[in-house]
């Protein structure tokens, strides 16, 4: 496992890069807007699969219902039985259509992400000044996945220029 190149970066010194690097960022560009198409699309197909699936298992419960029946008329299967078995595929039919129309309310394709780079950014931009240590450490703990840093050295001392070259939010 690879050490650390920054050892000598202080807290200081990486808020400020961050900071530094929160300020670079436009707020929303082309490159956010086609992620959020992208996720959207993934999240319309997921959807669509899942409601597939379980149109599926409606026609197999229909399949079996319809072989029931045929056992039933055929006279291999007693009244009782039957009765017992209709009334189970048509508890799990009506389980599983449940599950379809819950699925189709909480569909919503046009709805964003709840929380989005854009609102990450902005919200940095606005409170991180005004945040304490702790609260800090709890954005970045929530928000953020990781962040790549290198200190570069100023040439005759043992001090480095510290900057951020990538911030990986969760989520992404």
């Amino acid at each position: 496992m690879k050490g650390c190149d920054a050892k000598t970066a202080t807290v200081q010194k990486i808020e400020r890069a961050l900071v530094g690097y929160f300020s670079c960022i436009e707020d929303f560009t082309v490159l956010d807007r086609i992620e959020l198409e992208e996720k959207r699309q993934q999240i319309r197909q997921d959807f669509e699969v899942q409601i597939n699936l379980l149109s599926e298992k409606i026609k197999k419960l229909d399949g079996k219902e319809r072989e029931v029946m045929s056992l039933y008329i055929d006279g291999e299967l007693e009244f009782g039985n039957y009765r017992a078995m209709k009334k189970q595929l048509d508890g799990d039919r009506d389980f599983i259509r449940a599950e379809i129309a819950k699925l189709k309310a909480s569909f919503n394709e046009d709805e964003e992400p709840s929380i989005s780079k854009k609102d990450i950014i902005t919200n940095f931009r606005e409170n991180w000044e005004n945040l304490n240590d702790i609260e800090k450490r709890q954005f970045l703990t929530k928000f953020v996945k990781k962040i790549v840093l290198v200190n570069k050295p100023i040439e005759g001392t043992n001090k480095g220029h510290t900057v951020i070259t990538n911030v990986e939010f969760c989520g992404e």
